[in-house]
């Protein structure tokens, strides 16, 4: 019995001087540094980039969010007109760096806009958008989701060039031609889930939009209604069937464009001065067009439809 009680002892004490041992051969994880100088540009949230940082988690209103970039694009996320507020940890290896403390919080106020009103429709069963005050049209435009909001009328936002960036609700099924031209400071939209047409001349000079969120809905999209010249890269939605004249002429910023496997008609010189275009995609399973060499070409007679800078013509 005495013996049992020997080893067990010179078990345990073997154990323990392993334990202290490994704990004295770990090498003690250092704590990231804090991320800092949180700021929102064109409503991306940027921070100073943390050194042995794996990733980032941003917590606005306690609803976190994970990004491996020292930013996030908060454009869709900051979608109420109310207060946020914000702040960022970096998150460490778990084996040389633990995850940093929080930053110090950010508030991120995105107003309920002035100067637009409503105008009853369908003997007042609902109501569709127009502004009454250009001056009060500035920064960003959150449309609030009020079922009996239908539609926004023609030429509704034209000229109101303070105007930065517009989320219009999933309630709105129609936006009149002309609705945004000539706002020449706005940069990023997110048009409603249930839009089949894009009119013409919707975003026609606006020169700072560079951001489109386009819904699957889209079945349309009439003349000139992209003739915006910081336009960069496009991808248009499955279902879209027709494209009008000139949609993306003067988006002399414009590098490439993927058509969808659906479309069916496309009207002359729609992109006209597009001079950085670089690469013309048509999607599997097109039947009318197809894309070769950076060349739009008409499947049903080979003719070639569009061309960019660096377009090379096939023989046939």
């Amino acid at each position: 019995m005495k013996q049992q009680i020997k080893k067990f002892l010179v078990l345990s004490l073997l154990i323990v001087v392993c334990a202290c041992l490994s704990v004295a051969c770990t090498p003690k994880r250092k704590e990231l540094a804090v991320p800092a100088s949180l700021r929102i540009v064109d409503e991306v949230l940027m921070w100073d980039e943390v050194e042995n940082a794996e990733g980032y988690v941003v917590d606005i209103d306690g609803i976190e969010y994970e990004t491996v970039n020292n930013n996030l694009d908060i454009f869709l996320i900051t979608s109420a007109p109310k207060a946020y507020t914000i702040k960022v940890t970096a998150l460490g290896d778990y084996k040389n760096y633990i995850s940093s403390a929080w930053s110090q919080t950010i508030q991120h106020e995105i107003k309920l806009l002035k100067g637009w009103g409503l105008r009853s429709i369908n003997n007042n069963t609902a109501y569709e958008i127009g502004v009454t005050d250009k001056k009060e049209i500035k920064g960003k435009m959150v449309i609030p989701a009020f079922h009996p909001i239908s539609s926004i009328v023609n030429c509704a936002f034209i000229g109101c060039t303070e105007l930065t960036s517009i989320l219009i609700p999933d309630t709105i099924k129609a936006i009149g031609s002309s609705t945004f031209e000539g706002c020449t400071n706005l940069k990023r939209v997110k048009l409603p889930f249930y839009l089949e047409t894009i009119e013409s001349n919707l975003f026609y000079e606006c020169s700072s939009l560079y951001d489109v969120v386009f819904p699957s809905s889209v079945k349309n999209i009439k003349g000139r209604a992209f003739y915006c010249s910081a336009l960069k890269n496009i991808t248009l939605p499955e279902g879209l069937e027709s494209i009008g004249v000139n949609v993306f002429g003067n988006c002399s910023k414009l590098e490439s464009i993927v058509l969808p496997s659906s479309l069916k008609k496309i009207e002359e010189d729609f992109f006209n001065y597009c001079e950085s275009l670089t690469s013309i995609i048509v999607s599997k399973g097109n039947t009318v067009y197809k894309s070769d060499g950076d060349c739009l070409i008409r499947i049903s007679d080979n003719a070639l439809i569009a061309g960019c800078k660096t377009s090379v013509i096939p023989d046939y």
